[in-house]
C-alpha cells in the first residue's frame, strides 16, 4: 500500500488496522505523504462512521465498528506527541468512543458491550474516563468499572498505565460503602504492590482516609487535603454525566418453573429455600450504585406465602485472589450498610401480560439494605381472588391432604407460560413523572415479550432487555449536537477535499469516484459483502491502466492480487 502511494499519491486500506500499519511502513521507508494521507483516511473513515451510527446501537453480530478497531490497535499508533495529525484524531474519537458505550450502567450490564469493554485497549478505557459524554448513576459505578476492566486485563498493562487509569477517578465523590472498599483496596496495595493484581489500584491507606473525609469537610480541610493528593481528579467533586436524568432503565427477571421446582422441593421446613432469577441475557445480576443487585425467589416449606428478595453483593472483580475483599479475607462478606442515591422497581407478573396485574414494591435510600444480605417482602397479600384460588387448585392437585404439599403452590398465581417473571427497574433520585416512566417501561416490555413466549418457556428463553426509554432519551438530547459535529466534519472534509484537488491537479471528479467507491466497498465489507469491493478494486485498477501506459499491465496483476490477499 505505501508503495503503490509512491507511484499514484493516493492510499485505499479495508480497515484502520491497515492504515496503521501502512502508515507505519510509510514513516520506515520514509515515504512523504503517505502517513499523513493514512491518517486524513482514517480521520474521514471514523467521522463517515460516526454519522451512520446511532446512539446505544447493541448489535452484538455486527462487525467491529470502526471506533473500536481504532482502539484495539493502538500499538500501532504513532505517537500523539511527534505527529499532530494524529493526536487530533484521537480528540476528536473520544466524542464516538464514549456514544458507543453510552454510560457505566449499559457497559457493565449489556452482555455485547461489556464483552466490547473487556476487550478495549487501556487507551480506550482512559477516552472514555476523560470524557464529558461519558455518564452514570454515580462514581462507585466507575470504580466497579476500572475493576472489572482491570481483572480481565491487569496481565496486559504495566504499572504506568494502572496509574494513568487510576488518576481519572473521583474517589472524593465515593458513597461511604465504596469508601470502605477503597480502604480494603489500598490495604491490598501497600500489601502487595503494584505487582501482584490485588494492588490494581494505587493508593496509600492514608490516601483512602483523607478522600473518605473530603466531602464532609470544610473549605479550608478541603484545600489541604487537595495538597496531599497526587491527582486533582481524585478531589474533584463535580459530578459526571448522569445516566438517569429523565428515563428508566428496565431488566426483566424470569426464574423457570424447573428451576423453581428443583430449588424448593429439597426445602426443610422451617428453613428458606432461594431460587435465584436469570436477568436480561441470562445474567445472575445487575450493576447499579456500583454494586451487583440480584432477584431471587424465596419460600419456607410450609409456609403459605411466597417472598421475593433483592439482594445487593459485592462484584466479583472485586475479590481477586488475595486480596482483602477476596473469600478468606478480613474484609469479605462484611455486613456493609449500603449507601445508595437512587431508586428501584420490583415487581413480579400475575400474567403473561400487564394487565393481568402485577405485584409491586419500591425501593429507595430510607429502606435499610445491607451488603450481601436479601431484603424480601411477602407477595401473599397482593394476591386477588382469582390468584388464591389458582394457588388452591394446585395445592389440591398434589393428591390431597395427607399428600406431602406442593412447593410451587404459593407460586401458582404468578406461574404462567413455566415461568415466574418481572421486573427490576432502576429510577432517578427524583420523582417526577415516575408514573409516566414506570408505564412507558411496562409497555416497552410486554412489546419485547412477543407471542411465541409460550414456546420459549420450557427452554427456559431469557427475553433480551429494552431499553427504549434509554435510547430515546439519550438520541433526543445529543440529536443537536451530533448534527453540529456532522455539520463541522462536513466543512473539514469540504476543506480537505479543496486541498487534495490542489495536489492531484484537477483529478478530484476521479478521486470523489474512487473516495465514493471505497466508502460503498468498506460497508460492504462491514456486512459481509466482499463482491461488490472486488469489483470496485478491478473498476479502479482498470482506470489506472488506462493512465499509468503500457507498464500498468503488470502493475495492475500485482494490485489485483495484493486486493484479493486484502479481501480474504
Amino acid at each position: 500500500m505505501a508503495i503503490r502511494f509512491a507511484y499514484t499519491g493516493k492510499v485505499r486500506p479495508c480497515n484502520i488496522r491497515q492504515a496503521l500499519v501502512t502508515l507505519r511502513v510509510a514513516d520506515y521507508l520514509e515515504i512523504t505523504g503517505c502517513g499523513a494521507a493514512c491518517v486524513a483516511w482514517i480521520s474521514r473513515h471514523l467521522a463517515a462512521a460516526a454519522r451512520r451510527s446511532q446512539a446505544y446501537t447493541f448489535r452484538a453480530a455486527a462487525a467491529k465498528p470502526p471506533i473500536l478497531q481504532l482502539y484495539g490497535c493502538s500499538g500501532l499508533w504513532p505517537d500523539p506527541a511527534a505527529d499532530a495529525a494524529f493526536a487530533a484524531v484521537l480528540t476528536s474519537a473520544t466524542r464516538p468512543l464514549a456514544r458507543h458505550f453510552g454510560n457505566a450502567l449499559t457497559a457493565l450490564n449489556w452482555p455485547p458491550l461489556r464483552e466490547q469493554l473487556l476487550k478495549l485497549s487501556a487507551a480506550g478505557i482512559e477516552a472514555l474516563l476523560t470524557s464529558d459524554m461519558f455518564g452514570t448513576d454515580s462514581e462507585d459505578s466507575v470504580l466497579t468499572l476500572l475493576a472489572v476492566w482491570m481483572e480481565a486485563n491487569w496481565a496486559f498493562t504495566d504499572a504506568a498505565a494502572r496509574t494513568r487509569l487510576a488518576r481519572l477517578l473521583r474517589l472524593a465523590q465515593l458513597s461511604s460503602t465504596a469508601a470502605c472498599l477503597l480502604s480494603a483496596l489500598a490495604a491490598d496495595y501497600e500489601l502487595h504492590g503494584e505487582d501482584h493484581p490485588a494492588g490494581w489500584l494505587p493508593i496509600s491507606p492514608a490516601q483512602a482516609l483523607l478522600l473518605g473525609t473530603y466531602a464532609s469537610s470544610p473549605p479550608l480541610q478541603q484545600e489541604h487535603i487537595r495538597q496531599a493528593m497526587p491527582f486533582p481528579a481524585w478531589c474533584d467533586v463535580s459530578p459526571r454525566r448522569r445516566c438517569l436524568p429523565y428515563h428508566v432503565i428496565g431488566y426483566t427477571w424470569i426464574v423457570s418453573r424447573k428451576e423453581l421446582q428443583a430449588g424448593l422441593e429439597g426445602a426443610v421446613v422451617g428453613e428458606p429455600a432461594c431460587v435465584r432469577a436469570k436477568l436480561d441475557e441470562r445474567q445472575d445480576g445487575v450493576v447499579f450504585g456500583g454494586l451487583s443487585w440480584q432477584v431471587a425467589v424465596e419460600h419456607k416449606a410450609g409456609d403459605a406465602a411466597a417472598r421475593l428478595c433483592l439482594r445487593p453483593v459485592l462484584p466479583a472483580a472485586y475479590q481477586v485472589e488475595g486480596s482483602r475483599l477476596a473469600p478468606g479475607g478480613s474484609h469479605h462478606g462484611l455486613p456493609l450498610p449500603v449507601d445508595w442515591a437512587g431508586r428501584m422497581i420490583l415487581t413480579c407478573r400475575l400474567g403473561r401480560i400487564l394487565e393481568d396485574g402485577e405485584f409491586q414494591v419500591a425501593l429507595g435510600p430510607s429502606d435499610a439494605m445491607t451488603l450481601n444480605q436479601p431484603w424480601g417482602v411477602t407477595m401473599d397479600a397482593a394476591k386477588p381472588a382469582r390468584a388464591r384460588a389458582a394457588a388452591r387448585a394446585v395445592a389440591g392437585a398434589a393428591g390431597g391432604a395427607t399428600a406431602r404439599p406442593n412447593p410451587l403452590a404459593p407460586w401458582a398465581p404468578f406461574l404462567h407460560s413455566g415461568k415466574v417473571r418481572g421486573r427490576l427497574t432502576l429510577l432517578p433520585s427524583g420523582r417526577e413523572d415516575e408514573a409516566q416512566a414506570l408505564r412507558s417501561d411496562r409497555e416497552s416490555s410486554d412489546a419485547v415479550e412477543s407471542d411465541d413466549a409460550e414456546s420459549e418457556a420450557e427452554e427456559g428463553v431469557v427475553m433480551p432487555i429494552s431499553e427504549d426509554k434509554e435510547e430515546s432519551g439519550d438520541a433526543d438530547s445529543e440529536d443537536e449536537e451530533e448534527s453540529g459535529d456532522a455539520d463541522s466534519e462536513d466543512e473539514e472534509e469540504s476543506g480537505d477535499a479543496d486541498r487534495e484537488d490542489e495536489v492531484e491537479s484537477g483529478d478530484a471528479d476521479r478521486e470523489d469516484e474512487e473516495e465514493s467507491g471505497g466508502a460503498d466497498s468498506e460497508d460492504e465489507e462491514e456486512s459481509g459483502d466482499a463482491d461488490r469491493e472486488d469489483e470496485v478494486e478491478i473498476g479502479d485498477a482498470d482506470r489506472e491502466d488506462e493512465e499509468e501506459g503500457g507498464d500498468a499491465d503488470r502493475e495492475d496483476e500485482v494490485e489485483t492480487g495484493d486486493a484479493d490477499s486484502e479481501d480474504e
